[in-house]
């Protein structure tokens, strides 16, 4: 008997199953040549700026603000609008630089800013023996007891070397040589483990206020 098209067509079903099999395959290949994002891991981008000040004493302050970083968002202009320098872009003196960042225990990620000058210091806290803390292990430079204080005064260290090493900044700073005097003073804060930075800074004579 004669074999018609319809005897060597496969079932309909048969047919259903080999696409749904090769669109399966495309899609594993995709995850496979595609590189993970963040999305995929399940981490979390935080913007966290510190925000410093010159204290009523002459001395130097900071208050720290943070907010969820949405993806596809820039980072430079989600801690611009954080800091409040958004709508105090002429204010004389003025950065915001990123500084550091650290992974958090909750499969999330901070990336830190500082600023100065503070637009609405109200809150503000004395940056007062300013220590920065680093790691004992040099193949996990990731800091035990890490604090908000010890986060500024990384932040307030990092600013005051730019002054010196990028030209943007150094115009700036000229600016508003008070607020960076104080800055540079941070250039010989302690760096050491947790325990051994705040015996280090307790040793050292506080930091002298500006001249107004």
């Amino acid at each position: 008997m004669p074999v018609t098209a319809s005897d060597s067509a496969p079932p309909l079903w048969l047919t259903a199953l080999a696409a749904v099999i090769l669109i399966a395959l495309a899609a594993h290949h995709v995850h496979r040549t595609r590189p993970p994002t963040n999305q995929d891991r399940g981490w979390t981008v935080t913007i966290e700026v510190v925000l410093l000040s010159i204290a009523a004493d002459g001395t130097l302050a900071y208050r720290v603000l943070t907010s969820h970083l949405p993806a596809g968002t820039d980072p430079d202009a989600a801690a611009l609008t954080v800091s409040g320098l958004d709508h105090h872009a002429s204010t004389v003196g003025a950065v915001s630089h990123a500084t550091s960042w650290r992974a958090t225990p909750d499969r999330g990620v901070v990336l830190t800013y500082t600023a100065v000058p503070d637009p609405e210091p109200t809150g503000a806290v004395p940056l007062n023996e300013p220590s920065i803390v680093c790691s004992a292990d040099p193949l996990r430079p990731a800091p035990a007891g890490l604090h908000a204080h010890h986060v500024a005064a990384h932040g307030a260290r990092h600013l005051a070397y730019l002054a010196h090493t990028d030209p943007t900044v150094r115009r700036s700073a000229t600016t508003a040589p008070e607020i960076w005097a104080l800055l540079a003073k941070t250039a010989h804060a302690p760096v050491a483990p947790h325990d051994q930075a705040h015996d280090l800074a307790e040793r050292r004579p506080s930091p002298s206020p500006s001249a107004h």
